[in-house]
């Protein structure tokens, strides 16, 4: 019976990722990680002795996969992973949008940039109204410019089928 050496300790965790593999990103959850290797569910999970790419904010660990089935992967990455580093969710918190120290949506506007008025808004909705009109004139207009060339054609054939006739009762 064979002896394997004793496997590392996974610490349980639910971590959203990156994944890269045969050139498309999709998105992963990180389930389990130990010192050199980790477990993930996604959709697409890689094929058996892919190598891949799991991106966690600036986090990269480049792998193998060593197993695969359903939508859970196992790999071996090629460094040592930092638990600590790809737990850390400093790259998904942004501070608040702030002017000032005051908060950007209640922050005055800056001159020249104040809200519209009702006035300005129904001007836009009347400008808006008469270039539809124009573009629904021109687009009929255009439909019957056509109908009346194919009329035309058709009027054309009509009447020179009887005048050439005509033609050829003469010349005989």
């Amino acid at each position: 019976m064979a002896h394997y050496p004793p496997r590392e300790a996974r610490k349980p965790v639910r971590l959203a990722a990156r994944l890269n593999h045969d050139g498309a990103w999709s998105d992963v959850m990180i389930l389990n990680v130990s010192r050199k290797g980790l477990m993930a569910q996604g959709r697409r999970p890689p094929r058996r002795g892919e190598f891949i790419e799991i991106r966690r904010g600036s986090n990269v660990i480049v792998a193998q996969v060593r197993w695969a089935s359903c939508d859970r992967f196992g790999v071996l990455a090629q460094d040592a992973i930092d638990l600590a580093a790809l737990a850390d969710d400093s790259h998904r918190r942004r501070p608040p949008c702030t002017v000032n120290r005051i908060e950007r949506r209640t922050a005055p506007r800056p001159p020249g940039k104040s809200l519209p008025t009702a006035q300005d808004i129904a001007d836009r909705a009347a400008a808006s109204a008469r270039w539809g009109r124009m573009f629904e004139f021109a687009c009929v207009a255009m439909a019957l410019a056509l109908l009346g060339a194919v009329l035309a054609e058709g009027a054309g054939e009509l009447l020179s089928a009887p005048a050439q006739r005509a033609r050829l009762a003469m010349a005989h």
